[in-house]
C-alpha cells in the first residue's frame, strides 16, 4: 500500500506527539516579530495542516517543545509565516545553556560522546536521524530561535555546512583541529559547530566540542561584523 505525503505526515505527526512531554507553558511574548498579526497554536507537533490555515506573513505562537515536521518548516517558509515559541524564564535559560548534538552517522554511538560531556559538566539534547537534511533542519530550526550552539556529527561535512549557512541565523564552521575552531571562534563567533567522527578518536571529539562551547566570542571580529552580522527579519 502506497501512504500519500499527508498521510505520512499524520503518521509522523502522532509519533512524535506521543514522544513529546505534556506539560503546559506559559507565553512569552518578547520574541513576538514586528508588528505582525499573531495566531495561536497548542499543538505539541505542527503539521503542514495547521500552516496552511494561517494567513502568508503574519506570524503563530507554539509551545516551546513543539516539534516542527519538516514539511512545515518549507511550508513557513514559502508563505513568509514567523514562528514564534512561547516559553517560561526557567526554561528559556535551561535552553540557552543547553548543547543540542545532532547524530547524522548511523555507524557512531553518540552515548559515549554524550556521557563524556555530561561528565565536564554540559547540558546536553541529544538527536539522531539517519537524513542529513533532517538533521540540518533540525539544528537551523533550533538556532533560528536565537539561543544556544549546536554540534552536527555528520561524514558530509561540506554539503551540510553549505546547507546550515543559508539561513542567516547560522554561522557554521567545519575545522578538523582546536587551532582551527579557536580561530575561528574569534573570527566568525560560529554557532554551529559540524565533525565528521567517523575515525576520530573520542578525546579528540569531545576536545573539539569543549573548545567551541567554551569560546567566549560571541560577535564576530570587528572587521568582519557587517558581513557576517545576523540580522533576523
Amino acid at each position: 500500500m502506497t501512504l500519500s505525503s499527508r498521510q505520512i505526515e499524520e503518521v509522523v505527526r502522532r509519533v512524535l506527539e506521543q514522544m513529546q512531554p505534556s506539560t503546559m507553558t506559559e507565553e512569552h511574548t518578547s520574541n513576538a516579530k514586528s508588528n505582525r498579526p499573531l495566531a495561536e497554536l497548542s499543538e505539541r507537533v505542527v503539521t503542514t495542516e495547521q500552516i496552511a490555515t494561517i494567513m502568508p506573513g503574519t506570524a503563530i505562537r507554539v509551545p516551546p517543545s513543539a516539534v516542527v515536521t519538516p514539511a512545515a518548516i518549507d511550508m513557513l517558509r514559502d508563505r513568509n509565516v514567523t514562528l514564534v515559541r512561547s516559553t517560561r524564564d526557567g526554561q528559556n535559560n535551561a535552553e540557552k545553556n543547553q548543547l543540542w548534538i545532532v547524530n547524522a552517522v548511523s555507524s557512531f554511538d553518540a552515548s559515549r560522546l554524550g556521557k563524556e560531556l555530561q561528565r565536564q559538566g554540559m547540558l546536553l539534547n541529544r538527536q539522531t536521524t539517519s537524513h542529513l537534511t533532517d538533521a540540518v533542519r533540525y539544528v537551523v530550526d533550533h538556532l533560528s530561535r536565537g539561543v544556544g550552539r549546536a554540534v552536527l556529527l555528520t561524514e558530509h561535512t561540506a554539503a551540510a555546512c553549505c546547507m546550515a549557512n543559508r539561513s542567516p541565523l547560522v554561522r557554521a564552521l567545519h575545522a578538523k583541529s582546536v587551532e582551527e575552531i579557536e580561530q575561528a571562534c574569534e573570527e566568525m563567533a560560529p554557532n554551529l559547530l559540524l565533525l565528521n567522527p567517523v575515525g576520530r578518536e573520542m578525546g579528540c571529539l569531545a576536545n573539539a566540542i569543549t573548545c567551541f562551547v567554551n569560546s567566549k566570542a560571541m560577535q564576530p571580529l570587528l572587521k568582519y561584523q557587517t558581513i557576517l552580522a545576523v540580522k533576523p527579519k
